[in-house]
């Protein structure tokens, strides 16, 4: 394996690793909060997470290799077509991306209120959540 090769892995690596844990796990505070919170469990949960980030990640990394698309919406629109049509594929590809935008709002908001609940009226925040 060449110079090259290498830096090019550890350019795919890196970039991955900052988009994923960039946004969400910026400071730390952040893993202390969700998974210190559990003890043991959250030992668990944590490398749970890390072992499903990196599978996922190669699973991705793995098709834009087989199917050669190099840029998300090539990326994208092969996917969609392993289910529809190229010519819906191709334009459908953006009512996905705003489903998938209002699907994580509306995880957000759930998640908001069922703190809030729990922690103004005693509600358990599963049942605060359902």
């Amino acid at each position: 394996m060449g110079k090259t090769s290498v830096y090019a892995i550890l350019a795919v690596g890196f970039t991955y690793t900052v988009t994923i844990f960039g946004g969400a796990f910026a400071s730390g505070r952040e893993i202390m909060q969700f998974f210190g919170s559990y003890g043991t469990w959250g030992l668990w949960g944590a490398i749970w997470a890390l072992i499903l980030f990196a599978y996922f990640g190669l699973i991705g990394l793995e098709l834009g290799r087989r199917w050669k698309t190099y840029e998300y919406k090539g990326f994208v629109t092969k996917l969609y077509e392993s289910f529809m049509p190229h010519k819906w594929a191709n334009r459908s590809q953006y009512v996905f991306e705003i489903a998938y935008l209002f699907i994580c709002i509306l995880g957000i908001i759930i998640a908001t209120g069922g703190s809030l609940f729990r922690d103004e009226l005693g509600i358990p925040y599963l049942a605060a959540t359902a």
